[in-house]
């Protein structure tokens, strides 16, 4: 069989590194696989550019400019969500046509329109897409926040302007995405549990194929040791023995939720004074407010964007991975802390609970009732434009018991080598790239082929 697995970029972007590894993780059992993608950063010859970088540009311009205007111009929202309806000629490029089964993670941003969707599942071969966020089973955004409207027509997105013009470019992009999906070659991958549940609420997936397969994570590459290379890095005469890491695509991206962060580490040092010499949050990651951590009473050294490399070495060399988000699909960070042997400390929000035992491989942080979804109310679903309007006070708590919890097992050898074998194990038994490979074969077997 020759997979072919389609995303915009090869490195850039949590789904980008996922939809690498599960290349690497097909080829790794034999199997032919390439992948297709609109920016090429790696140097392997298995990853193919769909166009060129002067040919993409069109697409991606023409389809931000209508976002653009749907959205007043207004630059908050201008890549919060997407219409489908600008793209490349993917269904005719030579991969396509070579491919016996084709994997689409994230083509958004004029990689991959609607239409062209549909011409590619015309050709009669078993198609899956990957869910990394929810836009395939919303009208037009990534992640809904707490508007719950994805169960019926998505009509009054708050993310747009009232009014007619916004209602009939909803009901065009869910009556394409409806179209598209009566292919009965087509099914979907949620990454998560929780992901999986809002799929299946949603009017545009509720009846359709769709299988919970997470992200897979090469565990044999996991050394538990501290690297020389980070210690070079970050260590300083008087550097604090306590490490927290703390990554992300865009570091201050409402959805990260740095208040939580900020807030909860605060608490922690006013509560436990006596170790602000020795602790230090670790962040990686772009930022685009400077003044993002002002405010924060805790050490901190930020390293700015790294490569993928990389990560190994911040994760071996910390103690302590911490997320605060609103929602995640699947939090990749929190995976690689427990393979290289950082305890996750993770706010209860999204796919987190797939990866986190609470109290056994990790701590589970839950939000106070202005945290939890909502039915779907105009209020309620008007909070998506400022997802974070401040940390919520039960969570702040809740967070500094987890890095408590955390530091009492780091501090006992007994307990931190019981949750560091756990973590390692769980991780073995969950997101093992072969395990991976063979729960999407059999999903692509379930798949009608016209072929």
């Amino acid at each position: 069989m020759r997979i072919l697995i389609i995303n915009k970029s090869d490195r850039t972007g949590g789904a980008a590194m996922v939809s690498y590894r599960l290349l690497e993780a097909f080829r790794n059992e034999g199997i032919e696989a390439r992948m297709l993608v609109t920016e090429r950063l790696s140097d392997d010859p298995d990853v193919i550019l769909a166009a060129s970088p002067r040919r993409y540009r069109l697409p991606f311009l023409r389809e931000r400019l209508r976002v653009a205007f749907l959205n007043g111009f207004d630059r908050r929202t201008l890549f919060k969500f997407d219409l489908g309806s600008d793209g490349l000629p993917i269904s005719s490029h030579p991969e396509v046509r070579k491919a016996d089964a084709i994997l689409i993670n994230w083509v958004n941003q004029g990689m991959l329109s609607l239409k062209e969707l549909e011409r590619i599942l015309e050709l009669g071969k078993p198609v899956l897409w990957t869910l990394h966020d929810m836009w395939p089973f919303t009208a037009v955004c990534h992640h809904s926040g707490e508007c719950e409207r994805f169960r019926d027509e998505c009509d009054g997105c708050p993310l747009l302007p009232a009014g007619k013009y916004s209602a009939k470019v909803l009901k065009r992009v869910m009556e394409r995405k409806r179209r598209a999906y009566n292919h009965p070659n087509l099914g979907f991958v949620a990454v998560s549990s929780w992901l999986a549940d809002r799929a299946r609420k949603s009017s545009l997936l509720r009846d359709k194929p769709l299988f919970v397969i997470p992200n897979s994570f090469p565990i044999d590459r996991a050394d538990s040791k501290r690297t020389e290379a980070f210690e070079k890095i970050t260590e300083k005469p008087g550097t604090p023995d306590i490490r927290i890491l703390f990554g992300a695509a865009r570091l201050d991206d409402p959805i990260k939720n740095l208040p939580l962060l900020t807030a909860g580490l605060n608490s922690f040092i006013d509560s436990h004074p006596e170790l602000k010499g020795r602790l230090r949050l670790v962040t990686y990651g772009g930022l685009k407010n400077p003044d993002a951590f002002a405010g924060l009473r805790v050490s901190h050294t930020n390293l700015g964007v790294i490569a993928p490399e990389r990560i190994p070495e911040l994760y071996s060399s910390s103690d302590i991975v911490i997320s605060t988000s609103l929602y995640e699909s699947l939090p990749g960070t929190l995976v690689e802390g427990q393979a290289y042997g950082a305890i996750p400390v993770a706010t209860d929000r999204g796919g987190q609970r797939d990866i986190i035992e609470h109290r056994k491989t990790g701590y589970l942080v839950s939000f106070g009732n202005r945290g939890e979804h909502s039915s779907g109310s105009g209020q309620a679903a008007s909070k998506i434009k400022n997802p974070a309007p401040g940390p919520d006070e039960i969570a702040i708590s809740n967070l500094k018991k987890g890095l408590e919890w955390a530091l009492e097992v780091l501090s006992d050898p007994v307990k931190k080598r019981g949750v560091k074998t756990e973590m390692l194990k769980s991780v073995k038994e969950r997101f093992d790239p072969p395990v991976i490979v063979r729960r999407y074969l059999e999903a692509l077997r379930q798949l009608p082929s016209s072929r």
